[in-house]
């Protein structure tokens, strides 16, 4: 389980970095009045938001349960 656990920390933390370089590219293209680069980086940062909120949910519901594993061992 604590193998799962790093992995879905490390995909949380990926998905949160992609992201922002979403987030960046957002505003840079307002900056440059590039409105499909800006509907295209809304879509990608929305995908990642959505990847980072999955895997932090699977991750605090297994690290509750390790902490009760741990709690009756």
């Amino acid at each position: 389980m604590k193998k799962e656990m790093k992995i879905l920390k490390s995909d949380m933390e990926s998905c949160l970095t992609d992201k922002n370089i979403s987030d960046k590219a957002y505003f840079d293209a307002i900056d440059r009045y590039d409105q499909s680069i800006m509907e295209v980086s809304i879509v990608e940062s929305i995908t990642y938001e959505n990847c980072a909120s999955e895997n932090r949910i699977q991750y605090n519901a297994k690290t509750s349960i390790a902490s009760k594993l741990v709690f009756y061992l």
